[in-house]
């Protein structure tokens, strides 16, 4: 036989094979898969969970033949394409075909969209239900095309819909769309707008198998879990998920008034959502950047592999022009899709979602220490405990250098809860007596409410039932919270912020606290504020209804009181607070117990790792939304391990967030507070961002890149959750980061025109360009990036950009975690004089080193004695040679700025050659 004849019987052959196995594979499958249901139904009874699981399964198992076979096809085809290619314009245009919109631009495939409109009319007659429509753009019969494809309109006989759309940027590897709907009435009946739903079909961007792509799933408020889970997963719920007990129970940490809740076919998501397939760079963001009327939630139906998209109103439209048609119009909460790396995607959408009317600019408030008494005293502490506590931090010379400006009393001096005037015996004094001992020490008072509670033993609730949200299905006030340390306050019910007595009452108790001197206040469990329910105002959604709330009490404190958020759903809170906490609450136990996984699945019990992981996951809020607040940080003693210690103090730094501390400070031996100092005070500049926040449910790069990174340092953190020993090769995750680094790096012409360099990594060893630093080990790293880590540890290395001259470099220093990022730590080198020069400013460590990288040759010529100049006592205690540097060493300095000339906290190192 000729080897054209071979070739040809080869080919005929594995076109028959091919298709022998796509046609008949169902057959082999399906008989297999109804097998084992069988089996597993007689052995472990009828169970749905279990049934699901072996649908999968097979599910997965007969598209690996589909996969295999049409990734052997394509093979040939694929080879020398550039996959990455620019991506076209982002579109959104009306399909006549299907009655839906297409989006393209976003993804591979185009993705059609349905657009449903819920409502209610009124009866007809008393002894009837309300009637219910849904307004579909698939089933209209009236939907009108714009000009230029600018959107379209579709209407039903009682509201019409407006749909138009905005792109946000485009450029070669991210685009993004603006999706902005209008309602509008078309009846002089009274329309209850119930919700509006986006149903997109996500099949032409996703994997066949559900466990190749990654979903984001954003929590509810500030406890909520936050972060990465498979597409594949399930839903954990409350008290597993319990009909009678889980909704009451869940109430405070998750959207229990959802449609969605409890649901065990999908994922929910709240405000915003993300997907990413397992083996793409580039993900596709959903999220509503606006969320003042109504709340945004997302729930990926893993079947169908459809998303929706819903706003929830359940509010009355309300017009003045009773008799019109045409009567009311609603902006609608506009949604963002965008494509493109997720980094780059979480930012933007924080960033769209910012307001203009923040009551002041977040870059002007200040990231401040303070001290709070819960996790020290909880709700056993007294008046003696606070104005001890007050009096050390103020008068202990140790303290001062830590400069706390805040003492915050938390839960446990009110007499009960909701009752926040009236204090228990505990506090003599009252109230003004613990604000004016804290600010006679030169300190802001501050103080912990729950304003929109009230416990079922407190005067409010006894003389004031009517205050309350209304149950819809019995009419008595609404449970919001059960909490058993609040004793006679167990259960407690959700304050009506729409009663125009209500809004009094909370102007009177924060405008009072303020007369007392408080400027601080830290308001939790705000979530009751937002539960469904009947409200005094039906024309206000829950979403509006809540922000009421926060409205009256901003305008009672003032522009200048800092207010911290705790329990708030976070969505509908933007604008008003100065911080809000992005986590759960800390615990000096590394994991949640045994019980917290059974009975609080999916609620983040406190422990740190649940508040680290949602601190980190949240990092892109920061100082768009508000100050992270990441929880109080925990010092030695304890009983978190030394690396467990480690690791929090990396992650609060690099997050640049609220710093407070916890403890009963006389009796706190001070020395324990010295690694406390190497971070504080937090930057204003910079924050961290973790990287494959998608791809990995705990992120293990932490990063945080200066301003200017030709001229600053970057910080890499990475971080082992394990309870194991890992072994992590730095040099697979930085590759991407130095590369990027390396080519924006800027400097300035003999013109003063700019002048980008980048390298080439073909050419160019990326890491022979920068010096690493070990900043806890306090060490240079020479050739040895690959890291050996302990359980729960972490290893924050400092990245400083080499350049091929012979100029010193600034590569370490053991005063400030991330202070060589945003510029207080720096070295440059004066070349009219010709020295090298360290300064050092705003940093509460005043006793370390430094480490200075130079050419060898001027390390032997240098004169220490002589030419080494600064207004703090410097000593030079070690040279040695640069193994990933040939023909360099590293000096290190040891440094006592405690007694430097001036007083103002700035010293400087001036190295003359």
């Amino acid at each position: 036989m000729s080897t054209a004849s071979a070739e040809a019987a080869k080919a005929a052959a594995e076109l028959y094979y091919n298709n022998f196995i796509e046609e008949y594979a169902i057959y082999f499958t399906v008989p297999v898969a109804i097998l084992v249901i069988f089996i597993t139904t007689f052995v472990y009874g009828f169970r749905v969970n279990i049934l699901d699981y072996i649908l999968y399964f097979f599910q997965d198992l007969y598209s690996i033949i589909f996969i295999f076979n049409s990734s052997n096809n394509n093979k040939k085809k694929t080879e020398g394409i550039n996959l990455r290619k620019a991506l076209p314009i982002a579109n959104l245009r009306f399909d006549y075909l299907t009655s839906k919109l297409l989006i393209s631009g976003i993804g591979k495939e185009p993705l059609s969209v349905d657009i449903v409109c819920k409502y209610e009319l009124p009866a007809p007659t008393w002894y009837s239900r309300n009637q219910q429509y849904d307004c579909r753009l698939s089933t209209s019969k009236n939907v009108i095309q714009m000009q230029q494809n600018k959107g379209c309109v579709f209407s039903d006989a009682n509201v019409k819909i407006t749909i138009e759309f905005a792109r946000i940027f485009c450029s070669k590897t991210s685009n993004g769309l603006h999706i902005f709907p209008t309602l509008t009435t078309l009846t002089d009946r009274t329309v209850r707008l119930i919700g509006i739903s986006f149903e997109v079909d996500l099949k032409p961007s996703m994997p066949y198998r559900l466990s190749k792509s990654k979903m984001f799933i954003n929590g509810f408020q500030s406890w909520s879990p936050t972060g990465s889970v498979s597409c594949a997963s399930r839903m954990s719920y409350t008290l597993l998920g319990l009909p009678i007990v889980s909704r009451p129970v869940a109430g405070m940490i998750r959207n229990v008034d959802s449609e969605y809740w409890g649901r065990g076919d999908g994922l929910t998501s709240q405000h915003m959502t993300a997907f990413q397939s397992t083996d793409s760079k580039d993900s596709i963001l959903w999220g509503f950047t606006k969320q003042t009327t109504a709340i945004g939630e997302f729930f990926f139906h893993r079947n169908t592999k459809k998303l929706t998209c819903t706003l929830d109103y359940e509010k009355t439209l309300f017009s003045t022009d009773i008799g019109m048609k045409g009567l009311v119009e609603v902006k609608v909460e506009p949604l963002l899709v965008m494509f493109g790396a997720i980094d780059f995607l979480l930012e933007t959408w924080a960033t769209e979602c910012a307001p203009t009317n923040y009551h002041r600019k977040l870059s002007d408030v200040k990231t401040s220490v303070g001290w709070c008494s819960w996790y020290k005293f909880y709700d056993k502490v007294s008046q003696v405990d606070i104005t001890r506590n007050a009096n050390f931090i103020a008068d202990e010379e140790k303290m001062k250098d830590i400069d706390c400006r805040v003492v915050q009393l938390d839960d446990g001096f009110q007499s009960h809860i909701g009752d926040w005037l009236t204090v228990n015996r505990k506090f003599p004094d009252g109230l003004p007596g613990v604000a004016r001992q804290i600010k006679k020490k030169g300190m802001a008072a501050g103080i912990w409410l729950a304003p929109f509670l009230a416990g079922h033993g407190s005067v409010l609730f006894r003389d004031r039932p009517e205050w309350f949200v209304k149950d819809q299905l019995t009419g008595s006030p609404l449970i919001a919270h059960l909490n058993p340390d609040w004793g006679s306050d167990f259960i407690c019910y959700s304050l009506d912020t729409t009663n125009p007595q209500v809004q009094s009452w909370l102007k009177h108790i924060f405008s009072t606290l303020v007369a007392y001197g408080f400027t601080y206040f830290k308001i939790d469990f705000l979530v009751a504020g937002i539960r469904r329910g009947n409200r005094y105002d039906r024309y206000s959604s829950r979403a509006e209804a809540y922000r009421k709330g926060l409205d009256i009490i901003r305008k009672a404190i003032g522009p200048d009181c800092y207010l911290v958020g705790c329990g708030a759903p976070l969505g509908p809170s933007i604008g008003y607070f100065d911080a809000m906490r992005v986590s759960s609450d800390t615990n000096a136990e590394w994991d949640e117990m045994f019980l917290q996984r059974i009975l609080g699945a999916g609620d983040g019990p406190p422990c740190l790792r649940n508040a680290l992981h949602f601190s980190i996951t949240r990092s892109f809020l920061h100082r768009k939304w508000w100050l992270n607040d990441p929880d109080c940080v925990l010092l030695p003693g304890t009983g978190l391990t030394n690396e467990e210690m480690i690791l929090q103090l990396t992650v609060i730094c690099m997050s640049s967030g609220v710093v407070v501390i916890s403890e009963d400070m006389p009796s706190l031996d001070l020395d324990k507070i010295s690694l406390l100092k190497r971070i504080l005070p937090t930057s204003q500049l910079v924050s961290g961002q973790p990287r494959n926040v998608l791809l990995h449910r705990f992120p293990t790069l932490y990063v945080c890149s200066g301003c200017d990174p030709s001229q600053r340092s970057s910080l890499f953190a990475f971080i082992n959750w394990k309870n194991y020993d890992v072994t992590i090769d730095t040099k697979i995750d930085l590759e991407d980061e130095l590369q990027y680094l390396s080519s924006n790096r800027n400097e300035k012409n003999v013109n003063n025109k700019e002048v980008v360099h980048e390298s080439n990594n073909k050419q160019d060893d990326v890491f022979s360009n920068f010096f690493f630093f070990d900043f806890w080990q306090e060490r240079p790293l020479r050739d040895d990036l690959i890291l050996l880590m302990k359980p729960h540890s972490s290893r924050a290395l400092v990245a400083t950009r080499f350049d091929d001259g012979q100029d010193p470099k600034l590569i370490g220093n053991s005063f400030h975690l991330i202070a060589m990022v945003d510029g207080r730590i720096s070295g440059q080198m004066d070349l009219k004089n010709n020295y090298f020069i360290v300064n050092v400013r705003d940093v509460a460590c005043e006793v370390g080193k430094l480490w200075v990288a130079m050419p060898t040759n001027v390390v032997t010529d240098l004169n220490t004695e002589n030419n080494i100049k600064s207004n703090a006592i410097v000593n030079v205690t070690s040279t040695t040679d640069l193994k990933s540097h040939k023909n360099w060493s590293v000096m290190e300095f040891s440094v006592d700025a405690t007694k430097i000339d001036g007083g103002d906290g700035q010293w400087y190192i001036k190295i003359q050659f």
